[in-house]
Formats: structure tokens, sequence, C-alpha cells
């Protein structure tokens, strides 16, 4: 009961506080500017409403997903070209999906976990990389499991980096439950590459 309590405050945060958030960013946009600049007021308010738009989509998508399972019933290749389709067509970037190597019979709880620290990194690459190209690439073989999402984008310094902000706190949390190893490459200017990868030996 307490790990379903943990990932289900995950996945509100994966979908309603990131909406919350941006639309809180947007309305005070709108209080800034509706008395000197009325035009860029209504610019902020149509952009509240596409979030609050996307927010409810996400939300949706999070209930279906809870009631039935597209990991279980198709595994995990399958359940991240969704991210993909789900993401990528409010992405400003072109958003793939590349798959290598068998389905893996991964067991549901870990298989879901790794598509939430993918869904959180595909997340940050579309809201914040400013990139043209986001990749998900799926490798798997006998021994391991390989999961890379990477971009062209602006990329950051590691060191000045926010876990809590982006999310990175809550992606080590998950990763480390399931025994995978996480690792995160950026430069600036050089976009960011995030690496799971999962033993499956033993």
């Amino acid at each position: 009961a307490s790990r379903e309590r943990v990932r289900l405050a995950r996945d509100l945060h994966d979908t309603l506080a990131h909406t919350l958030a941006a639309l809180d960013v947007q309305l005070k946009a709108v209080d800034a500017l509706i008395d000197t600049e009325p035009a860029r007021a209504r610019q902020s308010l149509r952009t509240a409403e596409d979030v609050v738009r996307h927010g409810l989509r996400d939300t949706r998508a999070a209930i279906t997903d809870l009631r039935a399972n597209l990991v279980e019933e198709q595994g995990l290749a399958a359940a991240l070209q969704r991210l993909v389709d789900q993401i990528g067509p409010r992405s400003s970037a072109v958003m793939t999906f590349e798959q290598s190597g068998a389905e893996s019979g991964l067991d549901r709880g870990r298989a879901e976990t790794l598509v939430r620290i993918a869904q959180e990194a595909l997340n940050n690459a579309s809201r914040h990389a400013q990139a043209r190209l986001i990749a998900l690439r799926l490798k798997t073989t006998p021994t391991e499991i390989e999961i890379q999402i990477s971009d062209d984008g602006t990329g950051f310094d590691l060191e000045s980096l926010d876990d809590a902000r982006f999310g990175l706190r809550g992606m080590r949390e998950r990763a480390e439950e399931v025994g995978a190893r996480l690792k995160i490459e950026s430069q600036m200017g050089r976009g960011t590459a995030v690496t799971l990868r999962l033993s499956l030996d033993g």
C-alpha cells in the first residue's frame, strides 16, 4: 500500500502538478499585463487555455492507464510508443521512437516504472530543451534493457540543475526501486541524453 501511494503521488506529479504549475505561470502573466498590455495578456490567456486542454488530456490518459494497463496488455515497447504518440503532437520538436531487440517479457511492475521515468524525461525535453528532435530508443538484449531519451536542445549545467523542478529526484527514486541505473548527460548548446539501464540477470 505504501509503494502504491508513492506511485500514485508520482503519477499526479507527472500530470496534474505539471499542468497546475504551468497554469500558475500563465495566470500571473495575465495579471501583470492586463492593464498595460491587454494584447499580450490575451495571448497569455490563450496559452493558459492550451495548458488546461493539454492537462485534461494527460489526466484522462493517466486514468485510462490505471484502468487498462498497456504494459500488461501489449508490452514495454507499445507503452513507450504510446508516450511518443501522446507527447509528440504537443511538442514543437519532432519526436521519434526506435526499438531494437525482442520484447523482454519484463514483469509489469518494473516495466511500468521504466515507462514513468521515460515519460518524465520526454516531458522535460519537450518543455525545456527547445529541441528540434527528441528521440526515444529502446534496446533489449538477453541480459539488459536500455532506454534512452536524447535531444538536440539547449542543454544545461548539471551542477546547477534543480532536481525538484525537473522531477529528476522522482526519476532517480524510481530507478533505484527497480535496481536500474540512471545516467544524465548534458552540455550547454549540445543537448541532453537520459539513459536508463536495467539488468535482467538473476
